[in-house]
Parts: structure tokens; C-alpha cells; sequence
């Protein structure tokens, strides 16, 4: 009899952290802060830059407006909402597809 007594004690601590760990994390999740890589859709130059460092951008914003190798323009904009707190794009520069040019820092909507 004590020794169940026992092991259902050890077996209801060991379900409490499980409990715990469980529920904080779910808790906790939303106050994490998510970074993103801002990536080249293509290889281009750019023609124009629309945004800075620090600057706050919702999702569909124009990034920048670039122009590829046969001279089509076209529309960066971002797929996230976040603050942008790496921006490397500057005009005249030219870019290779898959380069990560800036990081957005996701913020949570409650």
C-alpha cells in the first residue's frame, strides 16, 4: 500500500511538470518576438527604396522597386507585418536572387 501511495505521488509530480511546461509554452509563445530574412525574389538592380531601418511595414507594403536583367520593373513587398530592423538595399546596387537584404521583427496581435 505505501509503495503506490508513493508511486502515484511521483507519477502526479511528473504529470504537473508535463502540465506546466505544456501550458507555459503555449502561454509564453505569443510574447516571443519572430525574426524574419527579408530575401531577393530574383536577381535585380534597384531602382528605388521605400523604407528605412526601424521603420514599421504591413504586410503588402512596397519594399523597394527593382528592375531585372530584361529591364522589367517590378514591386518588392513584404508577405509580414513587423518592424524592419536590418535593411541592406541601397539604389544603383544590384542583387542576386536568395540574398537576404533585410530582417522584419514580427510582433504579436492581440
Amino acid at each position: 500500500m505505501y509503495i503506490s501511495r508513493k508511486i502515484l505521488k511521483i507519477l502526479r509530480t511528473i504529470f504537473s511538470f508535463f502540465i506546466f511546461c505544456g501550458l507555459s509554452g503555449n502561454l509564453f509563445a505569443q510574447a516571443e518576438e519572430e525574426r524574419t530574412n527579408v530575401m531577393m525574389p530574383k536577381d535585380a538592380r534597384v531602382v528605388r527604396v521605400d523604407v528605412k531601418i526601424d521603420q514599421w511595414v504591413f504586410a503588402g507594403d512596397t519594399l523597394a522597386v527593382l528592375k531585372d536583367s530584361k529591364g522589367a520593373k517590378f514591386k518588392f513587398r513584404t508577405g509580414i507585418s513587423g518592424k524592419l530592423v536590418l535593411w541592406r538595399l541601397q539604389p544603383l546596387m544590384h542583387y542576386r536572387k536568395g540574398e537576404t537584404v533585410g530582417i522584419i521583427q514580427t510582433v504579436p496581435v492581440i
